[in-house]
């Protein structure tokens, strides 16, 4: 079999598990992130038979990765307790105090497991997409499926059926939207579409006006406006703000960029009031409840989300040099919840925050560090649209997770390794 031949496998593992991922309830259940994990791992199989070189050269973010990876690794193997099931509690078992150590090894080797998936996911993007119209293609089809997804949600908020999909039934008292058992996730995942179907749009209408003098772009438009539309839908109060955020940046960009900026704008006002009537068309329900729902969100996020980061910089103060290990947060934090932050917290509804509590000074440094040199560009000259979108898209969901935990869903951590590695792109 030609090497050719290989690459293309693997890119079409990879777009296959990027799409599968929003649809296998953002791949946060066990079986769908396992198949995930697996899926990736063949498309990097794959890449590596086509050329194993392309995965390394020229990519100085291997080695923050890989520092990464081995810390983890040595927070896993040096324990410092062993969770106790029958209990919920922990118990101190023999470590090495002055190596990175984990609280619950198990939590921190599945972390480990799905951060290898990120790394070789990136890697597989930017060996076997090279090309401007294979990453175009991938970008399409991540931007046609999750248009799918939403009038899915639509569809099933329309109908008020109570079931995810149609197949899977939500916890009780649990709010969600189309595959996604919470909304702001959800919106988290749209967000990340939004700008670049619009840059799509953009891109097809400037090329068919020159050629044929079509306007095909119109049908990314439809479909920006759409997920648009289901953010607001989906009750997402973080979700809209970062939503109105990227249409902002986008409409800037192409002010900047030498585009038509008024047209931008009648372009902007055109996807709110289609938005709007698509939202009138599906229902928010009575408006007095749906301002009174936010606003008691509104007092829910600053009575308890508050006391959760207090709780959470307790944490990291206590173990800042190498945190408490990735992914034992759930373990731990009932050590540090205050009384009056009642129920199970398995997030600290901050990314951001939850990390440096797990990993400490030295393990989100190595993070940071790869992430800078990951979406770091040495291209000379303008950057494409699509990739500006990317980059709108990543600071969004970067913003968004200030406050919530999008980054810790499988499906939107893949889409933002992927928007991550090809911002950098020309």
């Amino acid at each position: 079999m030609s090497l050719p031949r290989f690459a293309a496998f693997a890119r079409w593992l990879a777009g296959g598990a990027l799409i599968f991922a929003p649809w296998a309830f953002g791949a946060t259940e066990p079986w769908a992130l396992r198949t995930l994990e697996v899926v990736v791992g063949a498309a990097l199989g794959f890449a590596l038979l086509g050329g194993w070189r392309k995965l390394f050269a020229g990519q100085r973010w291997w080695w923050p990765a890989a520092a990464l990876a081995v810390y983890l690794t040595v927070q896993a193997l040096n324990a410092s307790h062993q969770f106790l099931p029958a209990d919920q509690s922990l118990a101190v078992r023999p470590h090495i105090a002055w190596l990175p150590r984990s609280a619950v090894a198990n939590a921190t080797w599945e972390t480990l497991g799905k951060f290898l998936m990120y790394v070789a996911l990136a890697g597989v993007i930017q060996a076997c997409f090279p090309h401007r119209a294979q990453r175009k293609w991938l970008l399409t089809a991540l931007v046609v499926s999750g248009f799918v997804l939403a009038v899915v949600g639509l569809a099933q908020h329309g109908a008020g059926v109570r079931r995810l999909l149609w197949v899977r039934t939500p916890q009780p008292h649990s709010d969600y939207f189309a595959s996604f058992v919470n909304p702001n996730n959800y919106a988290a995942y749209a967000n990340l579409l939004i700008p670049v179907a619009l840059a799509l749009g953009r891109n097809s209408q400037r090329h068919s006006a020159a050629r044929t003098g079509s306007h095909p772009g119109v049908l990314f438009y439809f479909i920006a406006a759409v997920l648009i539309a289901t953010v607001v839908i989906a009750k997402s109060r973080v979700g809209v703000i970062v939503c109105a955020g990227v249409v902002a940046g986008w409409v800037w960009q192409e002010r900047r960029t030498g585009g038509d900026a008024r047209q931008a704008l009648w372009l902007a006002a055109g996807l709110l009031v289609l938005a709007v009537a698509l939202i009138g068309l599906v229902g928010l329900g009575p408006l007095p409840d749906k301002l009174r729902s936010w606003d008691m969100g509104l007092r829910s996020w600053r009575e308890l989300r508050v006391t959760a980061y207090g709780a959470t910089l307790a944490m990291f103060a206590d173990r800042w040099l190498f945190g408490v290990g990735a992914g034992a947060f759930q373990f731990v934090f009932p050590y540090y919840q205050p009384a009056e932050l009642t129920g199970f917290w398995r997030y600290a509804h901050s990314d951001w925050l939850q990390y440096l509590a797990e990993l400490g000074v030295v393990g989100f440094a190595l993070l940071a560090k790869m992430g800078v040199m990951l979406v770091r560009t040495r291209a000379s000259g303008p950057r494409s649209a699509l990739s500006i979108a990317c980059g709108l898209a990543l600071a969004g969901v970067g913003a968004h997770a200030l406050v919530d935990f999008p980054l810790h869903v499988p499906a939107i951590g893949c889409h933002a390794v992927v928007f991550a590695v090809l911002v950098s792109g020309r």
